[in-house]
């Protein structure tokens, strides 16, 4: 747990870019916008879920945008292969172009949400140094270890040892997207959820960062409000609809208990009140610095560097609309 800042959720944009792209060039302007002067992270987060189930009406101009990046790495016959894939709608080229992005190791590709599911859409695989999975929450971020992320899929698909071995290896080596539909419903959603599967019209693959095999799973001792966040986290992937706010308090403690955070270490009754009370002060700090005022004061906002940004989203939002109050 550690506090988020612009260069991780301008690296969660780089993933999200051609994804939005397909929307329309001016959902690209919005949303790159809200990452401006003032980071409105809340109102970025927001702005990716609401959208995430649009119709893709430019889709060929993503996916010749993933193109561009891929061609200097292949020959001319395969360049005008895939061109033409891509003007004829040849429900294969996205499987095509996922694929030559990891052999040729065009390692920015990796995570495009083009070839992913909308769901887990606030995650990304590594940053740095540091390997692994990681969860944006607004002010905060969350880094999910290889082994905690075992205990999460066993204990979210109900799926364990080899079974989930054997799965996984499948993934890595690539199925058919028929194969992949007809896995257990709850299999697929911790997939999806932990951003760990592309999934095409014609096939599904492990995200090229996954490593294999999965470490044996593990408990990861928290403090209160990291287990909070992980709560958070949770309740964020059964209602994307609730992002970028918070749920009511008593749906948040719920979301705590042990029960429902199996990877992680139990936190008192009274822990997990005070830890509330924190996430809840540093959401209205965080909301306070994208409306322009000081944490302690209700001044008018201050003009943002991401003004325009916001005035070209046309939804009729105030900004306070778009966070939780």
């Amino acid at each position: 747990m550690r506090h988020a800042h612009r260069g991780a959720y301008e690296h969660l944009w780089a993933e999200h870019r051609y994804a939005v792209l397909g929307h329309s060039i001016k959902h690209t302007k919005i949303a790159a916008g809200k990452l401006g002067r003032v980071p409105h992270f809340l109102s970025f987060l927001g702005f990716l879920a609401r959208h995430r189930d649009e119709p893709r009406r430019s889709i060929n101009h993503a996916l010749l945008s993933v193109y561009d990046h891929i061609q200097p790495h292949i020959d001319r016959n395969t360049r005008r292969s895939l061109v033409e894939a891509v003007l004829d709608g040849d429900p294969s080229v996205d499987d095509r172009l996922f694929g030559l992005a990891c052999t040729t190791g065009t390692a920015g590709l990796y995570g495009c949400r083009l070839f992913y599911p909308a769901r887990g859409f606030n995650k990304f695989w590594d940053y740095g140094e540091q390997p692994g999975l990681q969860v944006l929450l607004g002010p905060r971020m969350l880094h999910i270890s290889f082994s905690v992320l075992r205990t999460r899929l066993e204990a979210l698909s109900g799926m364990r040892n080899a079974g989930l071995n054997e799965r996984l290896a499948a993934l890595k080596q690539g199925i058919a997207r028929v194969e992949y539909d007809a896995w257990p419903d709850l299999l697929r959603m911790a997939l999806e959820d932990h951003l760990m599967v592309a999934v095409m019209p014609t096939a599904a693959r492990l995200h090229p960062r996954v490593e294999l095999p999965l470490p044996p799973a593990s408990v990861e001792e928290v403090e209160p409000m990291h287990a909070a966040l992980l709560a958070l986290e949770r309740l964020w992937d059964a209602d994307p609809a609730l992002v970028p706010h918070l749920p009511p308090s008593h749906e948040l403690l719920a979301a705590m208990c042990p029960e429902r955070l199996p990877w992680a270490a139990p936190t008192s009754p009274e822990a997990r009140e005070t830890a509330l009370a924190m996430v809840i002060e540093e959401f209205a700090d965080q909301l306070n610095l994208e409306c322009g005022r000081k944490a302690t004061d209700g001044a008018v906002p201050e003009e943002s560097g991401d003004a325009e940004g916001e005035e070209d989203d046309g939804e009729g939002d105030s900004p306070e609309g778009e966070f939780p109050v």
